[in-house]
């Protein structure tokens, strides 16, 4: 198992990058339908569903979290998408 700092990075990283990704379109963080969690490893799975629930705190979201072998690039531990419906 890789280290991972469990305190926020890189899933505090990724939740910033997605209100920044979100902001760009003109969507609100309210706007959130559906979160879909990819891990490398069940470790990661808690320290980062914590920290998106942080950041998504109050918004009624649909979620899903899987566990994967491998993700697009060797480095990745962790991917997130965000959906969003426009009101």
């Amino acid at each position: 198992m890789q280290d991972i700092d469990t305190r926020g990075p890189p899933s505090g990283l990724a939740a910033d990058a997605y209100r920044l990704l979100l902001d760009e379109v003109g969507a609100r963080m309210d706007e959130i339908c559906k979160v879909k969690i990819w891990v490398i490893d069940r470790a990661y799975l808690a320290p980062v569903t914590e920290v998106v629930g942080r950041h998504l705190k109050g918004i009624p979201v649909a979620t899903s979290e899987v566990i994967v072998d491998g993700l697009a690039r060797p480095e990745m531990l962790m991917e997130i998408d965000v959906e969003v419906v426009r009101a």
